[in-house]
């Protein structure tokens, strides 16, 4: 192997070390960013708003699925809300 072929993959890897260190920062501040709103519409007056935020929040975390236990702690979350 030459030195510019060795150059060539030493640049590859270190691309696919950015995108890949990138991609899961991004997951990161996603799932932080999602579930700061949801606390916030929990501290709200806005039950569906929070029903959203806490669907969305929860299903980010399961890679897209709820479970029945989720939307149970979405519920008793929700209910737990300062009425309007």
């Amino acid at each position: 192997m030459t030195l510019g072929e060795k150059i060539i993959l030493f640049v590859i890897a270190i691309v696919l070390v950015i995108l890949l260190s990138s991609a899961s920062f991004g997951r990161k501040d996603r799932m932080k960013y999602l579930k700061d709103r949801y606390e916030a519409a929990l501290r709200g007056k806005d039950k569906a708003a929070a029903w959203g935020a806490g669907r969305e929040y929860y299903s980010h975390l399961k890679g897209g699925k709820l479970s029945a236990e989720d939307e149970e702690t979405i519920a008793t979350d929700v209910a737990n809300m300062e009425d309007n």
